[in-house]
């Protein structure tokens, strides 16, 4: 990240900051005229540009240049606030939107932020002990927006906020209402109608969940990640042929999409659960590849299945140990039956029994573990 800052102040223009080192008329913030320029027709813009390519760390490097030009831009340092959470610096995203909170207290998009940065920092600690407090904060402070909000797209704002809050106490009742009302006040918002649709799943509406999905993938074409999560509910769904198609268009959307764990696992899932193991390997195998794959078990737990459909049974063991080794992964019953064909195949029938007895652990009534289990003493 520092690095990034030291390649803008290398690359400054001349009629931009090397033009403010002569320039004796300042701004009421303290920077000089040609800097708060640089700032407003530069810095800012080119911020919000990478900010909209998820590319948060060269975003989070122009808005800090700005608001150290000009520290009393407040937009500037809301921008700042908003890319701090996305990057989990959540320390300073809470102090730096209070500081635009102070000084504009009828911002209602900064409340939201504020209300995002105590809960991201509470869903995301290791320990959320010292955060124990932090979702009800959030919500207060969304009802402080909720005093002043008047646009139709900031009241969507803050309802969608309380809908993730909910989701995540898994008040789902609660989220769920809160979404509608989101959605209420502003239809054609594809990001609420992916929270909606997330949400559809725990509450076992599948059918709706695809519905809302397809609306928000209709109303912006180009988000990869929304097409991919569709897949992925198209494939517990069990189309097959649908989850291929969206898989396909997510990954190749953009370049970025290709280095997406989620979206190339998806796409490598899609291939594979449509007969083509070719394909599915290549793609699952980069998958399990990309920088942040550890977060997606799945996605080893795939290409296991796809070694073991190939016959290369110890490639099979190592993807699928890996994929019960993950946190997530460990606590899903069907990846331990895996593993322990895997062990079979590979003639450990002692790691096949620890396997299958895991999965039965997991699952005591999980039918196919049975089976394995008891096939392995005849």
């Amino acid at each position: 990240m520092n690095r990034i800052i030291a390649l803008i102040l290398a690359s400054l223009t001349v009629t931009g900051i090397a033009a403010a080192q002569t320039s004796t008329s300042t701004t009421p913030g303290g920077a000089t005229t040609a800097q708060a320029r640089s700032c407003t027709s530069y810095y800012v813009p080119y911020g919000k540009l990478e900010y909209a390519n998820a590319q948060y760390s060269a975003a989070f490097a122009m808005f800090r240049y700005c608001t150290l030009l000009e520290p009393k831009n407040l937009d500037a340092l809301y921008l700042l606030a908003r890319t701090e959470v996305q990057l989990e610096l959540f320390t300073t995203a809470i102090e730096h939107v209070t500081d635009v909170l102070k000084v504009d207290p009828k911002n209602t998009r900064a409340y939201v932020v504020l209300a995002q940065a105590y809960t991201d920092q509470w869903r995301k600690a290791t320990d959320r002990r010292p955060y124990a407090t932090n979702m009800d904060k959030a919500l207060g402070v969304l009802d402080d927006a909720q005093k002043i909000a008047e646009k139709n797209g900031d009241k969507a704002a803050i309802w969608n906020q309380r809908g993730l809050i909910y989701k995540y106490r898994s008040d789902f009742d609660k989220s769920l209402a809160a979404f509608h009302q989101a959605s209420h006040f502003s239809p054609d918002d594809s990001t609420i109608l992916f929270n909606l649709g997330a949400l559809q799943i725990n509450l076992n509406q599948m059918t709706e969940s695809i519905a809302t999905l397809h609306s928000a993938v209709d109303l912006n074409p180009n988000d990869y990640t929304t097409r991919a999560f569709l897949a992925k509910v198209l494939i517990a769904h069990g189309d097959f042929t649908e989850a291929k198609s969206q898989a396909s268009q997510a990954y190749r959307i953009a370049s970025a999409a290709r280095k997406d764990p989620f979206v190339v696992g998806e796409y490598g899932m899609a291939l594979y659960l449509n007969k083509d193991l070719s394909g599915g390997r290549s793609a699952l195998e980069s998958a399990t590849k990309l920088v942040g794959a550890t977060d997606y078990p799945e996605n080893f737990y795939y290409l296991g299945r796809v070694y073991l459909d190939l016959g290369l049974a110890k490639e099979a063991r190592d993807a699928l140990s890996k994929a019960t080794f993950l946190p997530a992964g460990s606590r899903e019953p069907t990846y331990w039956l895996y593993l322990g064909r895997s062990n079979e195949a590979n003639g450990l029938k002692d790691d096949a029994r620890k396997a299958y007895q895991q999965a039965l652990k997991l699952k005591p009534d999980f039918k196919e573990a049975t089976t394995a289990l008891g096939n392995l003493g005849k």
